[in-house]
């Protein structure tokens, strides 16, 4: 298996930060490290390369279900997402949902972002 040395330094780096994370979570929830990780992953499934997570209370979930993308974005406004935003994956990579790859963006500019070539890694054009 060939594992591309840039991607894979990506993904050790996110891993730490999100590792760290949980870890701050856990000691603020009173909760273990191990806890928050097994309430996590009940929480989460990935379909159509998307993570999408329960969040029955959430305004912009449908049938309690919101894809990670939009709620992390929605938790960094700090107000749901109104009809017609969009969040894009600066890199393309549909699963790193660092607020630092996600971008905000109206339907059209979501698209152009899609079409354009060289602005998106899966564009090769």
């Amino acid at each position: 298996m060939n594992v591309d040395p840039k991607e894979y330094r990506t993904s050790i780096q996110i891993y730490k930060h999100t590792a760290m994370s949980l870890k701050a979570l856990a000691q603020s929830e009173n909760e273990t490290y191990d806890m928050i990780i097994r309430r996590l992953l009940e929480d989460r499934r990935i379909a159509n390369g998307y993570i999408y997570l329960k969040r029955p209370n959430h305004p912009n979930s449908n049938n309690g279900i919101i894809a990670e993308h939009r709620y992390v974005m929605s938790k960094h406004l700090r107000r749901p997402l109104e009809l017609g935003e969009m969040v894009h994956h600066i890199d393309g990579n549909t699963k790193n949902n660092d607020i630092r790859n996600l971008l905000i963006t109206s339907h059209n500019e979501h698209i152009i972002l899609h079409d354009f070539p060289g602005r998106n890694p899966k564009n090769k054009e």
